[in-house]
């Protein structure tokens, strides 16, 4: 019996990079020419990378990007090589005059291509800004096979699989009907807590419902604050898993479809055909440090600075530093006070030294009585407040910056998802930075990562008094986070229903059995500190609903 070979490259472009993209598709075509792949896939808008934005609004860019598609298309002339990749092309209409597309190319040119069909709107997706829907869904014929071709969206609309849909089309089925031998969906959908397993029943649901196999490419990497998490896969007819590509790293897999369409291993890597079941701190980390590694990279930077206080966020947020960008090119800054506890000295330097990164200790207490000595006459008469404590915190957002302007680190803030919605942060001080690395993880989430952490490594990498202690800012004398939150415990399950379940107060009231008032306070806590969060650096999304580009609130509003 025939088979017929398939590639999957799940690759990591680089926004708007052409030529990067271009020679990492020229790698893995390469390995399928090795391989003996009749048919390389790669994912969604791989020519340009995902999400482009506003990229697109640049004439230049668009030029460049649909002549790259010919010469992606020209990986495959003089081989026996068929290509499927994603890029932009353009179209004679009014209005928006560009689609997201699948291209299937052989023997140096286009054979076939098809638009995406539903252009999502929601969270951080915005393609219907730029794009407009394919017209028609039909099948691509290739060496007698017919490709049901569609685009990320398409194959999450299912009718038969969602409660509630967001569209009313459903492209799959378009493409059933056509008489489709094989689905192929590519992808570059971005990750989020319990969204693979969510992924995996999706697509298993969709071919036992069509009898169909499916191939599905996803993109992998960090873009921005948007982290994609690979994981292709190959289902047969029956929403059997047989191929699953690993999460979080580049890869390249090829695998055989017999003539009557069952899947079988083959080429030279052994495709995996279990998922393994990961720890939920596991997936944390590999999300978070593949973010922050790309994040470092793509904009140029090949070193990083933070503030270490002795607290648990600041020494989770090093350990990820160290495993996205080596030991040593981390730098560790411990700027203590006149409040800050022997105890938290020496956890900063214990952290340092048990992860191995450089370390320095700047003191800040000439700097903040000169501030005080600057602002007494001004402040004749008045408390010692949250100004005071406000001072030293920007005092070493300024230390920080310093030291990312003289030595061209990036700089990395540490607070927490917990921190973020509640506004228990300072503008201009703890929230300087180029990147928030924890900032959609929650503060229990914190507690929880910081253990694995310290499993996983050969050695304590946190110290257990940064567990252990209660949390502190170290502003004034005996401050505890809980001086000015509720246990966290509590406040984490009202952010989680209420930022990412999309629930109100009543819904909140209905399902917990928190007090009212508790819950009244969180709630308008948040909105009273929107102006904060808009102004703080890019955080890694690791939930379905994140403090970034995903969630847009007005500042100026009067709804409670």
């Amino acid at each position: 019996m025939n088979a017929t070979r398939i590639g999957i490259a799940q690759i990591n472009p680089r926004i708007g990079d052409l030529e990067r993209n271009f020679l990492l598709a020229y790698e893995y075509v390469r390995q399928a020419l090795r391989a003996k792949v009749d048919l390389l896939i790669f994912p969604e808008l791989s020519v340009i990378g995902y999400p482009p934005k506003d990229l697109l609004n640049n004439p230049d860019f668009v030029e460049a990007a649909v002549k790259c598609n010919a010469k992606w298309a020209e990986l495959t002339s003089d081989n026996n090589l068929a290509i499927l990749f994603g890029s932009i092309a353009s179209i004679d209409v009014v209005g928006k005059n560009l689609i997201n597309a699948a291209f299937l190319v052989e023997n140096g040119r286009i054979i076939s291509r098809q638009a995406k069909s539903l252009l999502p709107t929601y969270d951080v997706f915005d393609e219907d800004r730029y794009f407009s829907p394919a017209d028609h869904r039909l099948c691509m014929l290739w060496r007698g096979i017919r490709l049901g071709v569609s685009i990320c969206e398409d194959c999450w609309n299912d009718r038969t699989f969602w409660k509630k849909r967001e569209y009313t089309l459903d492209p799959l089925e378009e493409l059933h009907r056509s008489g489709v031998d094989v689905f192929v969906n590519i992808s570059a959908s971005p990750y989020a807590l319990g969204k693979p397993e969510v992924r995996r029943k999706m697509l298993a649901h969709a071919c036992s419902r069509f009898n169909t196999p499916m191939i599905y490419v996803n993109q992998v990497g960090g873009n921005d604050d948007v982290i994609y998490d690979g994981g292709s896969m190959v289902f047969d007819r029956f929403g059997q898993l047989n191929v699953e590509a690993p999460q979080f790293t580049e890869h390249f897999l090829c695998f055989d479809i017999k003539d009557d369409l069952t899947i079988v291993s083959g080429g030279i890597e052994s495709p995996r055909c279990v998922p393994d079941k990961v720890e939920e701190s596991a997936e944390i980390s590999a999300a978070l440090t593949l973010g922050l590694r790309d994040y470092a990279s793509k904009c140029g930077f090949k070193t990083a600075v933070l503030g270490l206080s002795g607290g648990i966020d600041s020494a989770v947020t090093a350990v990820l530093a160290a495993q996205a960008l080596g030991k040593k090119n981390v730098w560790g800054i411990s700027m203590p006070s006149r409040y800050s506890s022997t105890g938290s000295r020496d956890d900063a330097r214990l952290s340092a030294d048990a992860l191995g990164i450089n370390f320095m200790t700047v003191p800040i207490e000439p700097m903040f009585n000169a501030y005080l000595e600057q602002l007494s006459s001004a402040f004749a008469g008045k408390k010692e407040d949250v100004t005071e404590e406000n001072l030293q915190a920007r005092i070493r957002g300024a230390i920080l910056m310093a030291f990312s302007n003289k030595f061209g680190h990036l700089l990395l803030s540490t607070g927490n998802k917990s921190e973020v919605a509640m506004g228990y942060c300072t503008l201009y001080g703890d929230t300087n930075g180029g990147l928030a690395v924890i900032s959609d993880l929650y503060k229990t989430k914190v507690y929880a990562l910081a253990k694995w952490l310290n499993k996983t490594w050969d050695r304590a990498v946190i110290p257990e008094a940064s567990i252990t202690k209660p949390p502190s800012a170290e502003l004034r004398p005996n401050q505890t986070d809980q001086d000015s939150l509720p246990p966290y415990a509590m406040l984490d399950e009202i952010l989680r229903l209420y930022i990412e379940e999309s629930k109100d107060f009543r819904e909140i009231v209905g399902v917990t059995t928190f007090k009212p008032e508790l819950i009244e306070k969180v709630l308008k806590t948040i909105f009273r500190n929107e102006y904060k969060r808009k102004q703080l650096p890019p955080g890694l999304r690791i939930t379905k609903k994140a403090f970034g580009s995903g969630r847009v609130m007005p500042l100026a509003q009067g709804w409670q």
